[in-house]
């Protein structure tokens, strides 16, 4: 928080009802004396960090999203596979579906080191290594936001919107597989409305 002054109150909410139990009580925010590196503008570096937070939320949204995607594809192919019906082309639209799936994971893992990662061969750096390279000079810091940090941050709001477009047409891809397994009468998948 910037310096300033601020209140501070306390509810409970209880039942349906919300009920105050104290404040608001008004306060000084003072920045403490003791800080190494201080960021010569505050409220730049306090601007950066709350895009900051905002940006791991969404990182961690479309993390959750992809899984969401690959679960759901992973029934969808058993569910292919369980159906006599099924056509060679819903198989391998599926199989596609999971490949693109994959190749979206590998942009935010990369490839595993199996002891270090400077053991890994030359390869775009992972998103979820931009995202720390970024967060963790953040944490518990006073200091003005590195050239490292920013470069970062920009290189994934570049990135972002790019995999949450291919995570998007993945979901039509899987609603118009979900469809034609209804068609065919498969067996349930989660996400898809029993019919009679």
């Amino acid at each position: 928080a910037l310096p300033g002054t601020y209140t501070v109150e306390l509810s409970i909410f209880h039942n349906g009802e919300e009920t105050p139990l104290a404040g608001p009580v008004s306060f000084n925010a003072k920045v403490l004396e003791n800080t190494t590196l201080p960021a010569e503008n505050r409220e730049e570096m306090a601007a950066f960090y709350d895009k900051v937070t905002d940006l791991w939320r969404t990182v961690n949204d479309i993390e959750k999203y992809h899984e969401e995607l690959d679960t759901k594809t992973a029934y969808i192919r058993q569910a292919l596979q369980q159906s006599n019906n099924a056509t060679v082309e819903m198989k391998n639209e599926a199989a596609d579906i999971k490949n693109a799936l994959d190749d979206i994971d590998f942009l935010f893992v990369g490839t595993p080191a199996k002891a270090s990662q400077e053991e890994v061969p030359p390869e775009p750096v992972p998103l979820s290594q931009r995202l720390w390279a970024v967060l963790s000079g953040a944490w518990q810091s006073t200091s003005a936001p590195t050239a490292t940090q920013k470069d970062n941050y920009k290189i994934l709001t570049e990135e972002l919107p790019q995999i949450l477009d291919k995570l998007k047409a993945i979901s039509v891809q899987l609603e118009k597989l979900d469809n034609e397994l209804d068609q065919l009468k498969a067996p349930y998948t989660p996400g898809r409305t029993p019919k009679l």
